[in-house]
């Protein structure tokens, strides 16, 4: 399922010119190694999707964003994607720590993402003093066949708008990074 939804996400979500690259991980995060007790062993320990800002070797410097993905099967079990959305937030909060952390950036948003069928569902997080706060962006629809590509174009005002809050998150961490 991810390799289906990869390509539709890349469009607003990748931004080689900035360094920021979504790729289907094979490994945990750098920001969530810590909590590998927290998660599931079947979903390998690893979000579905990972947002990353690249060095010019391409290797992963920080993570600013995952998702989590389900097929159409899976609308209904209701605990395990409620389980997956609480993985993105902890996964969120982590990499705003790891940003704080490794660069001393507060001011980070991470963007976080559930598709569930043919429903994406966007999430920023963003740390306010000592307190996270992961708000509901917007939802929209996955297309399953060329036939309901209208469905993109639709959305586009919408996809637009979470491109460009998602690249205000993301530019403290790439203007620490440049010095």
């Amino acid at each position: 399922m991810a390799s289906y939804v990869l390509p539709l996400q890349e469009v607003y979500l990748h931004s080689p010119e900035d360094k920021v690259i979504l790729t289907c991980p094979s490994t945990m995060t750098k920001a969530g190694t810590h909590r590998k007790e927290l998660m599931e062993e079947k979903h390998g320990k690893r979000p579905d999707m990972l947002i990353s800002v690249v060095n010019s070797n391409t290797e992963i410097v920080l993570e600013v964003g995952c998702g989590e993905i389900k097929g159409c099967r899976q609308e209904k079990h209701e605990a395990a994607n409620a389980r997956d959305l609480v993985r993105v937030g902890l996964l969120l909060k982590d990499m705003a720590d790891h940003a704080e952390d490794m660069l001393g950036i507060t001011n980070s948003i991470h963007l976080g993402f559930q598709v569930i069928g043919q429903t994406g569902t966007y999430y920023l997080m963003a740390k306010c003093g000592t307190m996270y706060v992961m708000s509901q962006m917007c939802t929209n629809t996955i297309p399953d066949c060329l036939d309901e590509m209208g469905r993109v174009f639709a959305d586009y005002k919408t996809w637009r708008q979470l491109q460009a809050a998602f690249k205000r998150g993301y530019e403290p961490i790439l203007e620490a990074l440049a010095h």
